[in-house]
């Protein structure tokens, strides 16, 4: 079976311009640490402080959602594989379940003219590793069941991999030691955020999933 690997996409995160005028300003750590809590612990608090309406939080989610089943299917199709809408949303949803047991810790190494910089420390879960255990394992058991039909082997590992990822993010048991991301910040409307979006979004992502 080619690796239908949704670990991958832990480096899609879609992070929003934020525009609130923040009073009282928020500062460098405040705003990583909601970013942080927004797309890992689905704490939408932090946000709503660096001026974002419910409506766009709701829209960031939204937009998130979309690309990461978007990918979660596209990489089923490039193993020739079907997979049903409900168990992409069950897939992620337990994705996002394992996400929301991660911590962080922020600490701000510099500040001056402008720029800061935030030290995130995020504990993380090995997702390549759930992955690969996962698929081994419903490879493994389809052997064992001898089928002679290879549509009907290939259907059992499609249904006993897809239970044994969700089973593994639900029962994701995070690290006992930090992966660390250095995020540069400067002032944007007034409030700070991530200098490079997409790339504090990508690095966290990875983190998390204990990909760096």
């Amino acid at each position: 079976m080619k690796k239908t690997t949704c670990y991958l996409i832990g480096c899609l995160l879609i992070l929003p311009i934020l525009t609130g005028c923040g009073i009282p300003k928020p500062t460098a750590v405040d705003s990583v640490k909601a970013i942080y809590e927004l797309y890992i612990q689905r704490n939408t608090e932090g946000v709503k402080k660096l001026g974002l309406t419910e409506s766009e939080i709701s829209n960031a989610l939204s937009q998130y959602e979309t690309a990461l089943t978007n990918t979660i299917r596209q990489n089923f199709s490039a193993s020739g594989l079907e997979i049903h809408s409900e168990t992409i949303d069950a897939i992620f949803q337990a994705r996002m379940e394992a996400f929301s047991k991660m911590t962080a810790t922020y600490t701000l190494i510099s500040e001056k003219g402008g720029t800061a910089v935030v030290v995130l420390e995020t504990t993380y879960f090995d997702e390549a590793a759930l992955d690969h255990d996962a698929a081994y394992d419903a490879r493994e058991a389809a052997d064992e069941a001898g089928f002679t039909e290879y549509e009907e082997y290939l259907n059992f590992i499609m249904e006993a991999y897809t239970n044994n990822l969700i089973e593994s993010y639900q029962s994701v048991t995070p690290s006992e030691d930090s992966k660390q991301i250095s995020v540069t910040c400067s002032i944007v409307n007034n409030t700070w955020l991530p200098a490079d979006m997409a790339a504090f979004g990508s690095a966290l992502g990875r983190a998390v999933a204990g990909l760096d």
